[in-house]
């Protein structure tokens, strides 16, 4: 009797044991209630179960997210307090293996797949400085590498209260087209009428060259239906908003004549989202293929700001 009454809780301690070791963690440990040794052993296995529960369910959150790391398009590496590189992902060395040649040049013994290790103040002068600025929640930094432009993006990896910060997430974006588009949007805009139209032809924004264009106070234009604020014309013929918005190409030629002002050719293109329905219609007007003097001009915006009130 005194056999079976240790020997049996014993066993069954075991065999919970066993299930927590295959990661059971759900199973009930008998025998805490217990004041004696098997008591003892029961509740240290219990705080035992605990603590592989919390481990599992970090190990699981690494686990995501290092999937996460890695699945994502954006170009990210790791970095720790001494701004060494300690982890990268794919894309971001896929990024590096583009520029390989500008950052070889800057950059000694420099290879796209042996990032990590090295200090990121080795790809980027003014780590120090975007790290300080980081901290502030303001570690954005552009590098000009030959005729490309990198983006960089820092943020700091805190301890979970937060009083520590562990290491630093740094993404890199190529923004070089971007810096392209926006110079040449930039002449564009500065230099030829530009307006965008809501599908249903409302105009919802214009530059000032089309504002002058149209010779209409700037605040009374806006809201206003194409209709209202000029003619299209294809072939010499009038083409009406219901028309226009009809039409199957991505862009379109025309003659547009503003009732305050002169005509010009211009090309209106068709602006999409990814499922390919209309978002807007933007109109870039060129040359001037019939201005009249500034006089009649004048008179002409006279009259059209009349009849608009």
């Amino acid at each position: 009797m005194l056999a079976r009454s240790i020997s049996g809780p014993l066993q069954a301690v075991g065999q919970a044991m066993g299930q927590v070791a295959r990661r059971n963690y759900d199973v009930e440990i008998p025998g805490r209630q217990r004041r004696d040794e098997i008591g003892d052993i029961a509740r240290r296995l219990d705080v035992f179960r605990a603590s592989l529960v919390a481990a599992d369910a970090t190990e699981r959150e690494h686990a995501f997210k290092s999937a996460a790391f890695e699945a994502t398009s954006a170009a990210l590496m790791l970095i720790d307090r001494d701004m060494t590189i300690i982890y990268v992902n794919q894309c971001l060395v896929d990024l590096m293996a583009q520029h390989r040649i500008a950052l070889e040049r800057n950059v000694s013994d420099f290879r796209p797949d042996a990032l990590p290790g090295r200090g990121l103040i080795a790809l980027y002068p003014g780590a120090e400085r975007l790290r300080v600025a980081a901290v502030d929640g303001q570690g954005n930094a552009e590098m000009q590498l030959g005729h490309s432009h990198l983006a960089l993006a820092m943020a700091p990896v805190r301890a979970g209260d937060g009083s520590q910060i562990l290491g630093y997430v740094v993404e890199w974006k190529d923004v070089t087209r971007r810096r392209l588009s926006d110079a040449v949007t930039g002449a564009v805009d500065a230099t030829l009428p530009v307006a965008s139209f809501s599908p249903d032809g409302r105009l919802i924004e214009a530059n000032p060259p089309f504002l002058r264009w149209t010779s209409i106070p700037g605040q009374a234009v806006y809201g206003e239906h194409w209709n209202a604020i000029f003619q299209a014309k294809r072939n010499g013929i009038a083409r009406p908003w219901a028309e226009i918005a009809k039409m199957s190409t991505q862009q379109e030629s025309m003659c547009v004549h503003a009732k305050g002002g002169a005509r010009l050719s211009a090309m209106l293109c068709r602006v999409t989202n990814n499922r390919g329905r209309t978002r807007r219609f933007v109109l870039i007007a060129g040359s001037d293929i019939g201005a009249s003097d500034p006089a009649t001009r004048s008179s002409q915006a006279v009259a059209w700001r009349e009849e608009m009130s």
